[in-house]
C-alpha cells in the first residue's frame, strides 16, 4: 500500500503521523511527493503503519510498479 493510500484509507492526520515517527510534516509531504526515504526511516514507517506500508514499497516504488 502506498503511503498516501494509507493516510486516505485510515483517515490518518499527517501532522500526527509525523509526530508519531519523530519527523516533520514537511518530510512526510516530501515522501508523498515521491522522495525516497532512508532505509531506517522506511522501517520506522513500516512499523508505525503496522506493516500496511512496507519498507520495500517506500524504497523501491518503481520496482513494485513493474510487477
Amino acid at each position: 500500500m502506498k503511503l498516501k493510500e494509507y493516510f486516505d484509507e485510515y483517515c490518518i492526520n499527517i501532522t500526527a503521523f509525523a509526530r508519531k515517527i519523530g519527523k516533520s510534516k514537511t518530510y512526510i509531504y516530501r515522501l508523498l511527493s515521491g522522495t525516497i526515504p532512508k532505509a531506517g526511516d522506511a522501517k520506522i514507517i513500516e512499523d508505525a503503519t503496522e506493516g500496511k506500508v512496507t519498507k520495500e514499497e517506500l524504497l523501491f516504488p518503481e520496482e513494485l510498479k513493474k510487477k
